[in-house]
């Protein structure tokens, strides 16, 4: 594909438990497709938008955090919740049942799944490294790109721009002529602006000026001609994740 992928952090102050709709709303979505149209109308440039509730599944971390609390629960048990019984010599020792070990890890799975998915999603990110969030969103904007046939625009000019809720990482990826034309820190121009209002917990505003700030960089290197046509959906993608 021979496309560069700019992937930069983003501080994206939301949420991802529950559906992804709640923040991107209907509404929303037709104020950035408005947002595609115009931009594009000035460029032969095409703009595509996915939005990602979280870029991988982050098991193996999740599996860490059930270990972590079924420790930490066993532990407080053993401390608090033992009984007394009486050995065969007569003499009190105290034991816990299989039945409390059990129910305990039963707990501890049923909290850490209710935790992570949908009350702070980003636990699981505490045993994630920055590298591996980095390889996930990476790979998902490559795949979107590809599956949204970004890349087959008859100038290779398409350009996504991907954003990764849970992970609060950006990917900006643009077609083999793109890549010619705009350099990597002109990505980050346009990376800062998506960041700065997101920031400011206002994603759709953000991601509506990045939008724009990558429309002024495909207009001044691919000014639109007459006859041009739109060649990629301008419809914004919600993407749940993996």
């Amino acid at each position: 594909m021979g496309a560069t992928v700019a992937v930069i952090v983003a501080a994206v102050a939301l949420q991802v438990g529950g559906n992804l709709s709640d923040f991107i709303t209907l509404e929303s979505r037709k104020e950035l497709e408005a947002s595609i149209h115009q931009t594009e109308s000035k460029t032969t440039g095409e703009v595509v938008v996915c939005i990602a509730k979280k870029s991988g599944r982050y098991e193996r971390s999740e599996d860490l955090i059930i270990v972590l609390f079924s420790s930490v629960f066993l532990i407080i048990t053993w401390l608090f919740f033992q009984r007394l019984e009486s050995d065969t010599w007569g003499e009190l020792t105290m034991n816990i049942g299989l039945f409390e070990v059990i129910s305990i890890v039963l707990i501890s799975i049923g909290f850490t799944l209710t935790l992570t998915r949908f009350i702070f999603p980003r636990l699981v990110l505490i045993f994630t490294s920055m590298e591996i969030r980095y390889f996930n969103v990476q790979t998902q904007a490559s795949m979107q790109f590809l599956l949204h046939k970004t890349n087959h625009t008859k100038a290779e000019t398409g350009v996504m721009i991907y954003v990764s809720i849970l992970e609060r990482i950006v990917s900006i990826i643009g077609d083999d002529a793109i890549s010619d034309k705009i350099t990597e820190s002109q990505w980050s121009e346009a990376r800062d602006v998506i960041i700065t209002k997101i920031k400011q917990d206002n994603l759709v505003s953000g991601v509506k000026q990045g939008i724009e700030k990558v429309g002024a960089l495909l207009e001044e290197h691919f000014p639109a001609k007459p006859g041009d046509k739109d060649e990629v959906s301008n419809k914004v993608i919600i993407f749940n994740g993996p």
